[in-house]
């Protein structure tokens, strides 16, 4: 067989990388060699390098040392299968690392979906872990896969904290302040804001994406981060897919009081990080996604929560359909590339980056 290909980040920066080439091994019994088809870029695949030494995203696929293997959304075809009832030629979505193939052992094999039971896999987040067989996914749709590989993993995260909020009585506010408001995952809560009574949603974002952000129609104000002064003295809730340390901190300090709550989902801007100086009142705290969807399907049911996700995304590939310029690229390099323009914040919000490595 010939080789995989693999794009690697280097862990002291992120935003250089290499290929590496690896033997293309036949799998042991119980396993399953996929090739990965058709995957996602965003900026959250950024935030997964971020982040990955509080969160371990570069354990779920390993990498020489000081190098990582950055995950990815998408599709691939199983094209040797040593695993019971798991054909080849079937086709999944889930997580997979930058790379042109990968091998997965599944278990706990259902109609719809595997867990990959790999051992390095067992402690790390479940919902990271569970492979959808999309023959039985009433959601899928053979030709709408790019938008699906760009949009699910993001929508999924913007579903769960917008219940989440609304659970929660939107901590008593009335409006909802979105830092890095051009991205995807922003734009999906902010269509999902829209259907809210008496809630209205400021998007802040850079000069350059102010024109892309009020093109969407999805926010009540869009703001530049020096205009933060500009947002109402009401009681507020801010959503930081950003990351950015000075913007958290400009708006602490022009709310006060009024900020019911403070919601770390995104590192968007992971240059601008830095330590907090002497902020007062509610604390930042950190939405996990993966983990409120488990919580989300333990407390509802999963065919009770699965309803709502189809539903909520039927509406939203309805509404979102022009939102985006979907771009697809073949090859490795092509992969590799994408990733490190969206490192250096060099890709348009506007453009949609689908890879077939």
């Amino acid at each position: 067989m010939a080789d995989a290909l693999h794009v690697l980040v280097d862990r002291t920066d992120i935003s250089q990388t290499r290929i590496d080439q690896t033997p293309m091994l036949e799998p042991a019994m119980g396993e399953v060699l996929v090739r990965v088809n058709r995957v996602a870029l965003t900026s959250n695949n950024v935030t997964y390098a971020v982040v990955a030494d509080r969160i371990p995203y570069f354990e779920f696929f390993p990498a020489p040392p000081g190098w990582g293997r950055v995950p990815v959304w998408g599709f691939g075809d199983v094209i040797i299968s040593h695993a019971p009832h798991v054909e080849p030629q079937e086709r999944l979505y889930g997580f997979w690392p930058m790379s042109t193939h990968v091998t997965l052992r599944p278990e706990r094999v259902t109609e719809r979906t595997f867990f990959d039971g790999f051992e390095h896999r067992r402690t790390l987040p479940a919902a990271y872990n569970s492979y959808s067989r999309v023959a039985r996914d009433e959601t899928y749709d053979e030709y709408d896969e790019p938008r699906i590989a760009l949009f699910r993993p993001l929508f999924l995260t913007a579903l769960v904290l917008d219940i989440f909020l609304a659970e929660e009585n939107h901590f008593g506010a009335t409006q909802i302040v979105v830092s890095s408001a051009s991205s995807k995952t922003a734009s999906i809560l902010a269509q999902r804001l829209t259907q809210r009574d008496n809630m209205r949603a400021i998007g802040v974002t850079s000069p350059a994406n102010v024109a892309f952000v009020e093109s969407l129609d999805l926010f009540d104000q869009v703001l530049t981060p020096d205009r933060i002064e500009d947002v109402p003295q009401v009681p507020t809730i801010y959503v930081d897919f950003s990351g950015s340390g000075p913007l958290r901190e400009s708006l602490r300090r022009h709310l006060a009081t009024n900020l019911a709550y403070d919601c770390a989902v995104g590192v968007a801007d992971w240059k601008a990080q830095h330590a907090p100086s002497d902020w007062q009142g509610v604390a930042p705290e950190v939405f996990f996604a993966p983990a409120q969807y488990i919580r989300m399907l333990e407390a509802h049911g999963t065919p009770t929560f699965w309803k709502t996700y189809v539903d909520a995304w039927q509406a939203f590939r309805a509404v979102s359909r022009d939102w985006y310029q979907i771009i697809e690229l073949n090859g490795v390099e092509a992969l590799e590339d994408t990733y490190r323009r969206f490192a250096r914040g060099e890709v348009s919000p506007a453009k949609g980056m689908i890879i077939r490595p």
